[in-house]
């Protein structure tokens, strides 16, 4: 068994793990208890009816956190501030270095 079916978790517990969360949050911000379950359940139902029988993969938060960070590093790089971003980031300069590169690469290469 492949470590991904091994972890696989059934659909249906994911999808009342994705409510009760859901309708914990609704809570947390606010709502009543049973507003927050109507609304909890409704969207579950509209989610499964959009995406029921596909394969999901959800990224870790991790992932796309440092995504965000990339993105950041690049639209704030100007061409001398690479020691800084690094300290802000918690990260060396060869990986600011890389991040740039590999942003420019996506970029084709072309300076504007």
């Amino acid at each position: 068994m492949a470590a991904s079916e091994a972890n696989a978790r059934p659909a249906p517990s994911l999808v009342e793990d994705v409510r009760a969360s859901l309708e914990r949050h609704l809570i947390a911000h606010g709502l009543g208890g049973a507003e927050a379950n109507t609304i909890a359940r409704t969207y579950t139902r509209s989610f499964q009816r959009e995406y029921g029988g596909t394969t999901i993969y959800v990224p870790l938060v991790s992932s796309v956190d440092r995504a965000e960070r990339n993105r950041q590093i690049v639209a704030r790089f100007n061409g001398r501030n690479m020691h800084e971003l690094g300290r802000e980031h918690r990260i060396t300069e060869t990986a600011v270095r890389r991040i740039l590169a590999k942003a420019q690469g996506k970029r084709g290469g072309q300076d504007s």
